[in-house]
């Protein structure tokens, strides 16, 4: 016996005493109950409004879950709360003084942050059906004053309540102090609250939550978590070499053929009398798809606008990344259909209704070769003044100052116009009568629907008025969607994320009766946006000479085994691979992969991933994701190619000096004539004669007729920062400074010149007041008509028209 007890005491002894020093040293850092309290509050104080919100969100997603449903997805939420209020009152407990004062207000102004942002982020899920990552933070602060409005019309009731008790957390350091209690017994107890997951999971484990309502069971913390580790696990590949840029034969078609492109925002097929059920949406573009051509599958590549422009516009894959950077300088992976039809002989013009600044629109428009560009600022008139949703205004108001620019053009004219009316919050005109749509529940949906009918009408409208100023027999229409648009099929709403068929499938159909000699049916197999371009050259004989382009002419058959890639517009959230009819799906971390048939399953609810032989699906994660790695690095090889282009030695006499640091060397513009509304751009070479350390911009003016008009820019439009030039190296810079949409006919000046990062003007050396320094001079032309004149009556119809009212009438009839 004493042996055993011996043996107990050299086992337990060392044990008791490490136990013991623990929770000596617990005793010095435990928690006050000064501390404590407040913290408690403040987490408690968080911790409510977002379980009622998610309460909420889950009885939305699913009425039927009960109240295990919100602790399996809730859970996570608690433990945050908790693990913040005790690790808070802990450190807390380390700090005295003043500094325990400002750690407190510290403390608090945390947690108001961290509420506001799990608030906003499950109002982010509430709308969108998915949820917040490391890339929709950095693209909600790259440009929030552009982003912020349409981030805003998704406020709902409930967040502003989330606001109001984060600002009461905010208060809660004005509360009294507390006295702390001096016995050690309050800390030990706290001790125990230390692993507050560990308790949770011991007391009550909540098990995984249904599949439908799994997105919603991680919080802020935890998806950002996961989504920095999904950045760190990427797939690389080496860069490629830089391939040569396309070149096209001339066209052997003759006369040239006008063009219009009419883009239908967020029009997915289903939406459209072309669904499958057919919908009673689109009565003109099925008369159009009647009498044309009509693919009978059509899928886009990225749901998301600014992406899907790059293939149908230049027949490339966009960068598989959510910023916008094919709209930088020499961002476009090649050149585009814009710029090879200019040099055939088109005159090129670009038309939408949403704001020209958004997602940097007029740079990609620009670099994709358009000579023309009209947006909302542009378009904007009685009767349509009003904003239609966060992004732009009624697409009628484009109908006449297209069709005027198209009419006014001397030879063929590439046009291509861009809808925004069906984008959320798919409100219509005030004007125009809607249709219940009793089968559909969701009011969103029917909003969406009656929005499709606007465009189909805007549609109708835009080809009869090209029709009636006899322009539709020598006009090839190629109307399409650029994405569509997902109401919670599977659990998302919108389109960045909605990776399945009701966000990519879209109509696409060409109508020309004068010019596609007879052609019209279906167009069958798997087609892509990417297929635009290739079918445009084909059709007007322009073969390619150099470069490549993935897609395939609608105009010729392709094989029954060509494979689709597309992906979602965010980084690491869902790619995808289609064959025939099977499709399949990788989520990444945020859902199992999915495989389906869409032979036997077009609506994608029968996932058949599982009972697929796993390497098989991983064998089809690993090709969709070495697709995404491939287009990523031809985009980095072609950036590194340019940054390296943009300094160079250069021993030029300086035009003019700023501080007797920087030189200008010469700037050229491109274009000598403007209208009113359209930018002037010009390519600039700065020089350093030293190192320079501070963060100096680019001012540009315009000055004519007209209050003059600023841009301030980094060199090379951010490319190449001012600490980076290198002294005695040419900087080639590009600036553009838009000319108002109200100015006067007559010549302006550009000028340029330097400011400080505090907006301070860098002097211009030898100049006593401007220092600014002139680089050329434009002319604005008159601006483009807004409104189309009325049409001459046609005399053999008035002829016939005096003739049948002159005739006797029969009595009988």
């Amino acid at each position: 016996m004493s042996l055993h007890l011996s043996a107990s005491r050299r086992v337990l002894g060392p044990v008791l005493r490490v136990a013991g020093a623990a929770v000596r040293a617990w005793d010095r850092v435990a928690p006050r109950r000064q501390d404590l309290l407040p913290a408690l509050a403040g987490g408690l104080v968080g911790l409510v409004p977002l379980l009622v919100a998610r309460w909420l969100l889950l009885r939305e997603r699913a009425p039927s879950a009960g109240l295990d449903d919100l602790w399996k997805t809730s859970h996570t939420e608690v433990e945050t709360w908790a693990l913040v209020a005790f690790g808070g009152a802990c450190l807390l407990r380390l700090l005295n003084g003043r500094l325990h004062r400002l750690g407190r207000v510290a403390f608090h102004l945390g947690c108001t942050v961290l509420l506001v942002a799990t608030g906003l982020e499950l109002g982010f899920f509430q709308a969108m059906g998915s949820r917040v990552d490391l890339d929709a933070l950095a693209y909600l602060m790259a440009d929030p004053q552009e982003i912020l409005p349409v981030v805003m019309a998704e406020v709902r009731s409930w967040h502003e309540v989330a606001l109001a008790a984060a600002l009461v957390v905010g208060l809660l350091p004005a509360l009294p102090r507390l006295r702390s209690s001096p016995r050690r017994l309050w800390g030990r107890l706290v001790l125990l609250l230390l692993v507050p997951s560990l308790l949770i999971h011991v007391l009550a484990p909540p098990g995984r939550p249904e599949k439908r309502i799994r997105t919603f069971e991680d919080t802020l913390v935890p998806l950002l978590v996961h989504s920095a580790l999904d950045r760190v696990q990427e797939v690389h590949v080496p860069l490629p070499p830089l391939q040569p840029r396309l070149a096209v034969a001339p066209p052997t078609r003759q006369p040239l053929p006008n063009i219009v492109m009419v883009l239908l925002e967020s029009v997915s097929r289903d939406a459209t009398s072309l669904g499958r059920p057919p919908r009673a949406t689109t009565p003109a573009l099925a008369d159009l798809a009647s009498r044309g051509l009509v693919a009978e599958h059509a899928y886009t590549v990225v749901p998301h606008t600014s992406k899907a422009l790059v293939p149908i516009l230049c027949g490339q894959y966009p960068e598989m990344d959510p910023r916008v950077r094919e709209a930088t300088w020499n961002g476009l992976p090649d050149r585009c259909l814009p710029e090879l039809l200019a040099e055939a002989g088109y005159r090129t013009a670009f038309f939408q209704t949403a704001r020209g600044t958004y997602e940097n629109r007029v740079h990609l428009v620009h670099d994709m070769g358009f000579s023309l560009f009209r947006a909302e600022a542009d378009l904007k008139r009685p009767p349509w003044n009003r904003e239609l949703n966060p992004l732009g205004i009624a697409d009628e108001a484009m109908l006449d100052p297209g069709v005027a620019w198209s009419a006014a053009q001397d030879g063929p004219f590439f046009v291509t116009y861009l809808t925004v009316v069906s984008h959320g919050d798919y409100d219509t005109p005030d004007d125009f009568p809607l249709e219940p749509f009793p089968e559909v529940e969701s009011r969103k949906w029917r909003q969406y629907l009656n929005a499709v009918r606007y465009v189909d009408a805007f549609l109708g409208a835009l080809v009869a008025a090209y029709e009636a100023r006899g322009m539709g027999e020598d006009t090839l229409f190629v109307v399409l969607g650029d994405h569509g648009e997902g109401f919670g099929q599977h659990g998302r709403h919108y389109h960045d994320l909605t990776i399945w068929d009701e966000g990519l499938e879209i109509p696409l159909v060409l109508y020309g009766p004068g010019v596609l000699e007879g052609r019209s049916g279906v167009v069958e197999g798997n087609r892509q946006t990417i297929d635009i371009v290739p079918t445009l050259l084909d059709w007007l004989g322009m073969d390619v000479l150099e470069g490549h382009l993935p897609g395939s002419s609608l105009l010729g058959p392709v094989p029954s085994d060509r494979v689709l890639y597309h992906s979602c517009w965010r980084s690491f959230r869902c790619l995808a691979r289609r064959v025939g009819a099977s499709k399949f799906i990788d989520h990444y971390r945020e859902r199992d992969a999915e495989l389906f048939d869409l032979q036997t399953d077009p609506d994608e609810q029968h996932n058949r991933a599982g009972s697929t032989d796993p390497a098989v699906v991983e064998a089809l994660r690993a090709d969709v994701r070495r697709w995404r790695a491939e287009v990523n690095a031809a985009y980095e090889a072609r950036r590194q190619g340019f940054l390296a282009e943009l300094q160079a030695p250069d021993d030029r006499p300086a035009l003019a000096t700023w501080d007797g640091r920087v030189d200008l060397l010469g700037c050229t513009i491109e274009k000598d004539e403007v209208v009113p509304g359209e930018s002037v751009w010009a390519e600039c070479h700065w020089r350093a004669r030293e190192p320079l350390r501070a963060a100096w911009k680019v001012q540009s003016s315009l000055s004519g007729t007209f209050e003059t008009e600023t841009r301030v820019s980094v060199p090379a439009e951010g490319l190449v920062p001012t600490w980076r030039f290198t002294p005695g190296w040419a900087v080639k810079d590009r600036v553009r400074v838009p000319a108002p949409p109200d100015a006067a006919p007559g010549e302006a000046v550009l000028t340029v010149g330097w400011q400080d990062f505090t907006g301070n003007a860098i002097p211009l050396d030898g100049a006593t007041e401007d220092n600014r320094f002139e680089v050329g001079r434009i002319r604005v032309l008159p601006a483009l008509p807004q409104v189309l004149p009325p049409l001459e009556p046609d005399p053999s119809l008035t002829d016939a028209t005096d003739e049948a009212q002159m005739a006797p009438q029969d009595p009988g009839q």
